[in-house]
């Protein structure tokens, strides 16, 4: 399933009709997939490479 898929599918489950439990989630899982796309597009590393880099500078000296 692509992303825009997915999110357009989110964005259905956000209904006025869903209760509050089903939109929370819909709307966690939406912010987690646009800051994801977000960190990609502005060059930024992902979270998963920051918490294996254990680079802390002192290599370079």
């Amino acid at each position: 399933m692509s992303l825009s898929s997915r999110l357009k599918t989110v964005l259905n489950n956000i209904k006025p009709t869903a209760n509050s439990t089903t939109c929370l989630m819909a709307l966690q899982e939406l912010i987690e997939a646009f800051v994801r796309e977000l960190i990609k597009i502005l060059g930024g590393r992902s979270a998963d490479r920051d918490e294996n880099d254990d680079d802390d500078g002192d290599e370079e000296e």
